[in-house]
């Protein structure tokens, strides 16, 4: 009889957000896996987010409100839950094994002690419960360790991220890009992603580059700030922000630009490094959290945020991969190659395995 394996997609109802491209790609790599030891069932709050995934071979279950409360256990027919995120809206009860995936604790970072202790107090409860604890970094497992307390026994191992490379065939250049040498970055508009650095720093850039920031305008006073800084420094012509893009426009601004700007504070992998490097581009990145682990041999880091200083480590990098540009593009391709879907999907069914053997 096939083992029920019952995993968490719910943020398939988001799915132009980090967490959501995650619930897409993980699913489909995993459910074209050619097997027949188990039955899939994926557990989702709006059945129409399963249509994001490109297979069909699994059954449906609803998370509602009463399962969320526990008050009726979601999990009593499964042999294994496998819980992709951190951001858990319910307990795993009845489930006999259960992984449950953390990709960042970016809060504890990012908010005073008494918010983020409550949600550490939340996701302890989850770790106790684990069979098994993955991570998306090195970086992650070490804050994992350092803020929750792990079982005797529990192990935790370390799954990559994928990384969807950007299509090339599927381009639209946004309306407000006027140049075709430019700078790129990515990412929601909020003060973790430290974005604001880039605008002075551009004063010490030759002027006939500019420099595009796409994401989600989420927090309205960083967005000002920002917006003050480019007209402080008379940079309206050259610095814009794009707002939220399209996956063709983001398409666009990878393949494009001269070269991919990253100076985040915290970061529990820094998808968007392996997504230029799968372009070929330069890529110019904080030397903090996740980012040199992921990043490698292959980035470009700032050690501090000096404007002049990060405009040299960029000027300096820039130059140095026009020397070789064809033969350094490929020597990004290849190792943003490391990071696909089909191995982390893999990993996780081999771990399936090992845990209903």
């Amino acid at each position: 009889m096939k083992k029920k394996v019952l995993i968490d997609l719910d943020k398939l109802k988001i799915p132009y957000c980090g967490l959501g491209n995650v619930a897409i790609n993980f699913g489909n790599k995993l459910f074209d896996i050619q097997q027949d030891e188990f039955e899939w069932e994926v557990l989702v709050s709006e059945t129409q987010s399963v249509s994001h995934l490109d297979y069909s071979n699994f059954s449906i279950q609803k998370l509602s409100l009463l399962k969320k409360k526990n008050i009726r256990a979601f999990d009593k027919s499964a042999d294994l839950v496998h819980v992709t995120n951190q951001m858990i809206k319910y307990f795993v009860s009845k489930g006999k094994k259960n992984i449950v995936t953390i990709h960042d604790l970016n809060y504890v970072y990012e908010e005073p002690e008494e918010i983020y202790s409550k949600k550490l107090q939340k996701l302890q409860r989850h770790v106790d419960n684990a069979t098994l604890i993955t991570v998306i970094s090195n970086f992650t497992k070490k804050v994992v360790e350092e803020y929750l307390t792990i079982p005797e026994g529990t192990e935790i191992i370390v799954v990559p991220n994928g990384v969807e490379p950007p299509q090339k065939g599927n381009v639209s250049k946004p309306s407000q890009v006027s140049s075709d040498r430019f700078f790129f970055t990515i990412g929601t508009i909020m003060p973790k992603k430290n974005f604001h650095v880039l605008v002075e720093m551009m004063k010490y850039i030759g002027d006939d580059y500019h420099l595009y920031i796409g994401g989600q305008l989420s927090k309205p006073e960083y967005v000002e700030t920002i917006n003050s800084l480019i007209t402080e420094h008379g940079l309206e012509d050259r610095v814009k922000l794009l707002g939220e893009v399209t996956t063709e426009e983001k398409n666009y601004l990878y393949h494009n630009c001269s070269g991919f700007l990253f100076p985040s504070l915290y970061e529990g992998f820094g998808l968007p490094i392996i997504e230029a490097m799968y372009c070929g581009k330069p890529v110019f990145s904080s030397n903090l959290t996740s980012l040199p682990e992921v990043g490698g041999d292959m980035a470009c880091y700032w050690e501090n945020f000096d404007p002049q200083y990060m405009a040299n480590i960029v000027n300096e990098g820039l130059a140095k991969h026009l020397q070789n540009e064809e033969a350094n593009s490929q020597k990004l391709i290849d190792y943003a190659s490391q990071f696909t879907w089909e191995k982390n999907a893999q990993a996780y069914f081999e771990l399936y395995e090992k845990l209903l053997s």
